[in-house]
Parts: structure tokens; sequence; C-alpha cells
């Protein structure tokens, strides 16, 4: 019987041995190349820190205001007690110098206290009826739940000068208070601008830093120039831009914003006529339109004791640029 061919002589009788896969693919046979070295293994590139958040801006506004609310109350009574001590040791009367510098801290905190009601007290706004200001009181609700807030008590200055200002130590204390000329003449998306930044000053507690600041610098602001400009750059310069900003984040609408404030610079004056000249300098940086009231000539034309830029604070012009860039 003939041996079986193998499947290896058939496939031979074509012609060959079959082509290998990469003779087929028409790829080349490996080749040994030269040898390389190592290629060196980058260096690490030092991390950058991820951008703060939001959440981050608002603690840090709230700790620099805490701070210098702190410094405020307490500064100027732990000056009087340095005096009165330095003078205790020179007339041998210690005893009395000290008690004097007890008495002042005792009084900062006071004021530290009593302060916003003191003040709110002063300046005659009467609390909003629910049923006569319903669409107030539903635009402040709605802003205050996209923000997490406790909804201020809203009162009302009977007063043609539109304007509005905050006071208050935090959220669970704060008072907005708007005048009846703000709310006759800024239609409903303005006035929810307008609410928006002072609920900005609310929740970064600007309305602390301001008031305690009314309620301690306030009386030196009353026989000083130089104390109201201080009182303006203690209590937060530049407080009514960045609440400008603050508003459109949240509103997600700075047409509104700046429609508001070309009708604040458009009007004939934004000081409350039914304020005191008293209480016009001590909360004059407290207000929507920042008001200085010493009786100075203004640059922007206005009438002179009314509105006037102040060293660390911005016109509505300026506010207003700044607003279209966003």
């Amino acid at each position: 019987m003939p041996p079986a061919r193998s499947n290896r002589t058939n496939r031979n009788r074509g012609g060959g041995s079959r082509p290998s896969q990469a003779a087929r693919s028409g790829s080349r046979p490996n080749r040994p190349g030269p040898s390389r070295s190592a290629a060196p293994r980058p260096t690490p590139v030092e991390t950058i820190p991820p951008p703060s958040t939001s959440a981050d801006k608002w603690d840090d506004a709230r700790r620099s205001n805490q701070r210098r609310a702190l410094a405020l109350t307490f500064l100027p009574a732990v000056l009087v007690a340095a005096v009165f001590i330095a003078l205790g040791f020179v007339g041998h009367l210690l005893v009395v110098a000290i008690a004097i510098a007890v008495l002042a801290l005792v009084a900062g905190g006071v004021a530290y206290v009593v302060a916003p009601r003191a003040l709110l007290g002063r300046l005659g706004a009467v609390t909003a009826d629910h049923l006569e200001e319903a669409r107030l009181y539903n635009i402040l609700e709605g802003l205050c739940l996209a923000w997490g807030l406790p909804q201020p008590e809203l009162r009302l200055l009977a007063d043609d000068a539109p304007n509005a200002i905050s006071l208050g130590r935090g959220p669970d204390d704060a008072v907005v208070v708007c005048t009846t000329g703000l709310i006759a003449s800024l239609d409903r998306i303005e006035l929810e601008a307008v609410l928006g930044h002072e609920l900005a000053h609310v929740r970064s507690l600007d309305i602390l830093s301001g008031t305690v600041a009314a309620g301690t610098l306030g009386y030196l602001a009353l026989i000083s120039a130089s104390a109201r400009r201080g009182l303006i750059r203690r209590s937060g310069a530049g407080r009514e831009s960045l609440a400008d900003q603050a508003s459109t984040t949240l509103t997600r609408y700075p047409p509104a914003m700046i429609s508001a404030l070309e009708k604040l610079a458009a009007a004939p004056s934004c000081r409350p006529a039914s304020l005191t000249s008293s209480v016009a300098i001590r909360s004059g940086h407290m207000w929507l339109v920042p008001l200085d009231p010493d009786g100075s000539a203004v640059d922007s034309g206005v009438a002179a004791g009314d509105v006037k830029p102040v060293i660390g604070a911005l016109t509505l012009e300026e506010r207003i640029a700044l607003l279209r860039e966003l």
C-alpha cells in the first residue's frame, strides 16, 4: 500500500512555500535598529490650585466684613482706653482711667448690638403692607429662595427720591428699606435687580460692617469731612459696585440692573428729603446711591449736598460701565 502523501507535500506543489503573514500584508520584517537611549522622564509640573468657587468668595466676604465690624466696634474704644490709661499713669489716677477704659469697651459692645435698630428708627421707615405691596413681597420672596436666605423685613420710606438701603447685623435680623419714589419709578425686573443688590449686602454681611460703622464712626463724621471719607473706606469701599454685579449673577439679567441705575442717574435727586442731616451723614455710605450731604460741589452736575462721588466709591456712570462689560 503506497504511503499517504502529506499535506505539506501537496502545498509545496503549488510553487514553493506559503508566504508568511508579514509578506502577505506587504509589511517589512522587523529589523534590529540602532540602540536608542531611554527618553527622559518629564519633569513634574506644579499643579495649579482650582479657582475659588462662588461659595468660597461669599465666605471670604463674610469673614472680611466680620473682622471689619469687630475692628470698627472695639478699635475706637481701645484707643480711648489707651489714652485714659496713659493719662492715669501721668496724673496718678490709674483707677479712674481704667474705669473709663472699661466703660469705653462696654460702649463699643452696646453700639455693636443696638446700632442697627437705632439707625433704622431714625430713618422713619414703616413696615410695608403685605396687600398693598404684594408685588414687592413676591419679588423678595423669590430672590431669597434662590439664595437660601431668610426673608428680611421690608419697610417703606415715604419719599419721592428713588433709593434703597439695607440694615442689620446679618440675614436673621436684616431690614430692607425702599423709598416710595423707587417703587414708583422702576418696573418689575428693575425692582428685582435692586432688591437683589440689597440682598447681596445681606448675604455678604456688608450690612454688618456698614451699620456698625454708622454707629461708631458716624458721630465723628458729623464734625469732620476726613472722618466721613474714612467712614466710606472702613465700611468697605466699592461695596455698591460689587453688589451690582452680585445681583446680576442672581437675576441672570444685567440689563435690568443697568436700566435701574440709568433711571436713578436721571432722577432729579436721590437723597431722601425726609432724612435729617445727621442721619444722612451717618447712613450715606449704605444707600444704593451713596449720599454725601456736606454741601460741597459735585463734579457730575448734581446739586450740591446731594449725591457725590467719594474716595473709594464709584459713580453711577462707572458702575453702569462695569455692568456693560459683563
